[in-house]
């Protein structure tokens, strides 16, 4: 129903942001029109209501709308250089950096321009296991009282993996798991490069099983590694038989030099570096 820069059965998302851009009340205003619908205000034509969507996400609509007045587009990267991120105060734990870094050049004669780009994604320094690309012998267990799912063990061997992981600059791995004596045997997690049985570049203290499911907390010191691999956490363990189960792994945690954006709780600054 509306065009970005023309009208079509609604007015232009242009002329939305022009209308509204010095109205601090516009986002909730417009944010729950959305969700309500109405009409009066662009002609006789009325906007349909929209009760699926929720208020959060109808205001990320808005937003986006009201960014179209026209008014500053931000920076300006140069085409080299270095970019820092900075976390939003609202964001909390979550989320990633996507940073996409495109280029046309004029074309020459009859050659038309040439565009190329680059998309490069920034984690979050703590990885839930239950995200992994690959498992094997894993079983999917949901914490009571949360909404995290671990990754249980179910043998020796057992592993999780994670694709395109950049392992340069990183020294060690802080893991949170949960062994308990009555359904665990508790053991180690091995971290393994390109496959279970690839080249060992850390291993954890062992979690040895406790009375209550509370996490534990264990590290992994990891050899000097460059480059981008798929990062294989392998369980295993002394003294526990085959198919017995070992631990559950909740999350782990990448850092530098033995500190980390969640450990020190210092704003995590990585750069971009752009040629």
């Amino acid at each position: 129903c509306h065009g970005i820069e023309t009208k079509s059965v609604g007015p232009a998302y242009k002329t939305v942001a022009q209308k509204y851009k010095n109205d601090p009340k516009a986002l909730d205003y417009l944010a729950n029109k959305v969700i309500k619908g109405g009409g009066g205000v662009w002609g006789e034509n009325v906007m349909s209501a929209h009760p699926t969507l929720t208020l959060d996400q109808t205001k990320e609509m808005v937003k986006y709308i009201l960014s179209l007045d026209g008014g500053p587009k931000g920076t300006v990267l140069p085409a080299q250089g270095s970019y820092v991120t900075r976390i939003p105060a609202d964001a909390g734990s979550k989320g990633a950096f996507v940073i996409r870094a495109a280029y046309t050049d004029k074309g020459a004669n009859t050659i038309a321009p040439l565009t190329s780009e680059q998309v490069v994604v920034l984690r979050n320094p703590t990885v839930l296991a239950m995200t992994a690309d690959k498992t094997d012998q894993i079983f999917k267990y949901k914490i009571p009282g949360t909404t995290m799912e671990a990754a249980v063990a179910l043998s020796k061997g057992a592993y999780v993996a994670f694709d395109n992981i950049d392992l340069t600059g990183i020294t060690q791995l802080t893991f949170a798991a949960i062994a308990t004596r009555e359904q665990t045997k508790g053991g180690r997690i091995q971290v393994r490069l390109d496959s279970p049985t690839g080249k060992m570049i850390g291993e954890s203290a062992e979690i040895v099983p406790i009375e209550k499911p509370v996490p534990q907390e264990v590290k992994a010191t990891l050899d000097q590694t460059s480059g981008t691999h798929t990062l294989y956490l392998v369980f295993t363990s002394d003294t526990a038989k085959a198919n017995e189960p070992l631990l559950a792994l909740m999350t782990l945690h990448f850092q530098n030099g033995g500190k980390g954006a969640v450990a020190d709780k210092a704003e995590p600054k990585r750069s971009i570096s752009m040629r």
